[in-house]
């Protein structure tokens, strides 16, 4: 994705913590990009080294229970995100 994201709608059956631990490509230079639930920002997670794949940290967050949009936004105006899968569990 190029300066847009990437939306997914989750169900979340009981409200609590989660990890989160996204999986993208990127070109080799520094790389920022958001979680948002809701459009509501959740972490920001950036990434450096290589290029090529990474799995950045898992990152905690606390997710509500119900049905929620999910969201990858890259940051900044020349950023490029490829992102493979989020890995989602729960505490």
């Amino acid at each position: 994705m190029r300066n847009t994201r990437a939306d997914y709608r989750i169900s979340v059956s009981k409200a609590g913590k989660y990890t989160l631990q996204p999986r993208v490509f990127h070109d080799g230079s520094a790389l920022s990009f958001g979680l948002y639930l809701n459009e509501k920002l959740l972490k920001e997670i950036s990434t450096s080294g290589e290029s090529g794949w990474q799995t950045p940290n898992k990152v905690l967050v606390t997710l509500p229970k119900g049905q929620h949009t999910l969201s990858v936004q890259p940051i900044g105006e020349r950023t490029r995100l490829s992102l493979n899968w989020i890995d989602v569990k729960k505490l």
